[in-house]
């Protein structure tokens, strides 16, 4: 143990400094999707398998499940779905950065994913991005080291492969790329290997992958605009995942600080591109492993994204290791051609940090950039109103998951109703709310309306009802919560 951590005590500070700056807002409030997989995830075991609205495969349910039933506070099940996951995805970015290049590169690497305010994030989100993330890091670690030296470690690439095609639909065209990669290097006996066992191992699951495919696309035609917040465009998609790979989770517009920002660093990787071109242009292995390993997965998933809307940045977060990868390994060169690192390649990755640092600093401290804030919602809500005479209506399918998952922790919640679908334009009458009537207070959301009630149905049956708008709640994130008092006739 000792030796080991002589060898590699960069590595972890690093690991070290990165668990500290997630422990921030780790136990903030869960937001929509995180608290809908927590409350299927409490669900009884028989009834794990039963996610055919969530378009995600089990393997993070059911990882949620075993710990839940230890402690259901966030920070706890953020712990071990998102944090865990996220440090071990940084110590296989030093790993694999090391493989392909020097210690220095690795450290680089390494640091600027664990200052990123994206990967930092998403480390704290009990969704199944930096899940599939740490699969992605070490598969791709398991295969270069077992095709360069024929190792027993191609049966952890099998294994960790098997674990991302349960954690992420995306993971597939990470696989693809693996495919490809064998195929290039003749390697065509592992390749068979690869993908028999893929596909194996899978088949279990297709039936219920094909199901929830089906409710993607059924809710894709019944609720209109559900596309464009699942998905951008090809364009779009690459500008803002490049975007948030460099500024993580700061709001990207076209002022000077970002345009700033974006032309010296292309500016820096030009010039150290050029001072180097000589010593790239033996590294010409190097960059082609680099481009199956990080444009085409991307590439592959934009094209299907064509036909069923899957491509954010937060779902290609397995990307990120790689982009820091290949900064690292341009400034640093390979273990193969080393080379003096010039004060114009090293300023590059030292803006990275300085904007890294930043952007999380704002994470921290600037309300907008974090989650949803429904836990204190709830509890303001709570002190200000009576649930005797006080009701909560939805413009949606059911109660939105948040207010389910903490309105169960009180021992009077307020009484709930719901339109039942997720376009109001549908409904003939609004018959499903109309015990609203028998309530003197009506808490209306703001929160995802422009979707489900473009015409207003909600406030117009309310208004019709003798209700007027009264006091307003504003909460970053949520917009507007709306309490609408009856007036006495």
């Amino acid at each position: 143990m000792k030796k080991l951590l002589r060898r590699h005590w960069p590595l972890f500070v690093i690991l070290g400094l990165a668990f500290l700056l997630r422990l921030p807002l780790l136990a903030g409030s869960f937001w929509l999707d995180e608290a809908a997989q927590a409350l299927e995830s409490a669900r009884p075991w028989h009834q794990q398998l039963q996610i055919t609205d969530d378009f995600q495969p089990p393997l993070l349910h059911l990882l949620t499940y075993m710990t839940i039933h230890l402690s259901h506070q966030e920070w706890w099940l953020r712990f071990w779905g998102a944090l865990l996951p996220g440090l071990f995805t940084i110590a296989g970015t030093y790993c694999l950065t090391r493989h392909f290049s020097t210690r220095r590169a690795a450290i680089a690497a390494a640091a600027l994913l664990a200052t990123s305010s994206f990967h930092i994030f998403y480390s704290q989100e009990l969704r199944p991005y930096s899940l599939s993330a740490v699969w992605v890091v070490w598969s791709w670690y398991f295969l270069l080291r077992a095709s360069s030296s024929r190792s027993r470690l191609f049966w952890c690439f099998l294994l960790t492969t098997i674990a991302g095609l349960y954690s992420s639909y995306l993971y597939p065209f990470v696989f693809g790329a693996q495919l490809v990669y064998l195929l290039v290097c003749r390697h065509y006996r592992q390749c068979s290997y690869a993908f028999s066992s893929a596909i194996i191992a899978f088949l279990p699951w297709l039936p219920a992958f094909l199901d929830q495919l089906q409710a993607g696309q059924t809710l894709r035609l019944t609720f209109p605009g559900w596309e464009n917040i699942v998905s951008f465009t090809f364009v779009r998609s690459s500008l803002l995942t490049v975007a948030k790979f460099i500024y993580g989770v700061l709001d990207v517009e076209v002022n000077f600080f970002f345009v700033a920002g974006t032309l010296l660093i292309v500016v820096l990787m030009c010039m150290a591109i050029f001072t180097q071109f000589h010593l790239l242009v033996k590294q010409k292995r190097i960059w082609f492993q680099l481009t199956i390993i990080l444009i085409l997965p991307f590439l592959a998933a934009s094209l299907i994204s064509l036909f069923v809307p899957v491509v954010q940045p937060k779902r290609v977060i397995f990307l990120l290791p790689f982009f820091y990868l290949t900064i690292a390994i341009l400034v640093f060169g390979t273990r193969q051609h080393r080379h003096r690192v010039s004060p114009v390649a090293f300023a590059l990755p030292i803006l990275l940090l300085i904007i890294n640092l930043f952007s999380t600093f704002c994470y921290y401290t600037d309300a907008r950039l974090q989650r949803e804030n429904w836990r204190d919602l709830l509890a303001t809500l709570h002190r200000d109103w009576d649930v005797t005479d006080t009701a909560a209506v939805f413009a949606y399918q059911a109660p939105f998951s948040p207010w389910v998952w903490y309105e169960q922790t009180v021992s009077s919640p307020f009484p709930t109703f719901s339109t039942g679908t997720y376009d109001t334009s549908t409904l003939v009458d609004l018959n499903a709310i109309s015990l609203l009537d028998d309530y003197s207070h009506i808490i209306v959301f703001d929160y995802l309306r422009e979707l489900t009630d473009r015409e207003d149905k909600v406030l117009h049956w309310l208004e019709d009802h003798h209700f007027v708008a009264g006091k307003i709640y504003t909460y970053h994130n949520l917009g507007q919560v709306r309490i609408y008092e009856k007036l006495s006739l």
